[in-house]
């Protein structure tokens, strides 16, 4: 069992035959094991990620912080971050983002910290951070925000 605290993968140091199997690069993206249940810390800024499968986190129950800052990622499936409970900081900033989907932070409502700036989000729809109720700090800056939906 590894007792991870950080990591941060680069495609070119990750391979399938990584000596601990820590990740392995698939067709549609990334995939993190079941040897990462314990990770804390993940951080995948500026890499080239364009997209990323609706469960590549799903067996990091422990994470409490995820930066995926700096790459091209254009959209979030709602399920993406689903039961991830211990979510404390969520750094999107410096992709291409152009929505946020109403379901995306349901099951996120530990976030303290919502990094979502420059981006290209132009409307943000009625619920889409009700859940945040933890939240001390969210960034929008940057986006091209024109359409703030009333309840």
């Amino acid at each position: 069992m590894h007792a991870w605290h950080l990591i941060t993968i680069y495609p070119e140091q990750v391979t399938k035959d990584t000596c601990h199997s820590t990740a392995a690069f698939i067709s549609t993206g990334l995939a993190l094991n079941e040897d990462l249940k314990n990770l804390k810390t993940l951080d995948l800024s500026s890499n080239q990620i364009i997209a990323l499968p609706t469960t590549v986190f799903k067996n990091l129950k422990e994470i409490d912080s995820i930066n995926l800052m700096n790459n091209n990622i254009t959209s979030l499936d709602e399920e993406l971050f689903k039961g991830l409970h211990s979510l404390k900081t969520l750094r999107l900033g410096s992709n291409q983002i152009r929505s946020i989907s109403v379901c995306l932070f349901s099951d996120t409502f530990n976030i303290t910290e919502l990094d979502l700036s420059y981006n290209k989000i132009e409307k943000i729809s009625t619920g889409s951070f009700d859940n945040l109720r933890e939240a001390s700090s969210m960034n929008l800056a940057g986006n091209q925000i024109s359409i703030i939906e009333e309840n």
